[in-house]
């Protein structure tokens, strides 16, 4: 492209000031934050009660997201409860197949403090790994920090069925005993999850 008049030069100047204004708060903010290796039972009270599914997945790595000295995110990788997703680089992978399954990090936080966050894991994680992740469009998520670290986008998973209560949306994996536990229902094993509801009224 050839910028020929003053207007396409004021466009050009524009364009890269507002890139330079995004780097530039990028870099303050990254400044204040600091990603390291946590115990995975700081990420309980998180995952409990603060993320959605309200239940805790598998563990092998867990990490926070620290602003000065306080926690304010926590991510957890383990073991995907699909033998076949182990699989999906190879029969021979999947030993090194992780799932990145809790991503949460406080509300009021700069917009590109999560793909920070995402990319500093990357970095202390263990090589090599193949990493998979989903995102959950019915509670809002829709993948845009994984956009943002260049993730492979694969395609949407099989569907579930879904709840609605209270103004959330849950598939039915979220749906089990520890969801029941946590929001003070009875769970009784030998019931499906519809039963289950019936069963507390």
């Amino acid at each position: 492209m050839i910028l020929n008049n003053n207007a396409d030069q004021d466009s050009r100047e524009s364009h890269l000031k507002t890139i330079q204004e995004s780097l530039g708060q990028y870099q303050r903010s990254a400044q204040n934050f600091r990603v390291m290796s946590i115990p995975k039972k700081q990420t309980y009270e998180w995952l409990l009660y603060k993320h959605y599914a309200k239940r805790i997945p598998s563990i092998n790595y867990s990490f926070g997201l620290y602003r000065y000295q306080n926690l304010v995110g926590v991510c957890s990788i383990g073991v995907p409860a699909s033998r076949e997703l182990q699989k999906c680089c190879g029969d021979e992978y999947p030993d090194i197949c992780f799932e990145l399954n809790r991503l949460i990090k406080n509300d009021e936080l700069p917009k590109n403090v999560q793909s920070y966050f995402i990319g500093q894991v990357f970095r202390l994680l263990p090589k090599p790994m193949i990493l998979v992740s989903y995102s959950d469009p019915l509670n809002g998520h829709f993948g845009y920090s994984y956009q943002a670290t260049n993730w492979y986008y694969t395609g949407r998973g099989g569907s579930d069925k879904e709840y609605s209560i209270n103004g959330h949306t849950y598939t039915s994996r979220h749906m089990n005993q520890n969801w029941f536990i946590s929001n003070n229902l009875k769970w009784d094993n030998n019931l499906g999850i519809n039963e289950n509801f019936v069963n507390n009224g």
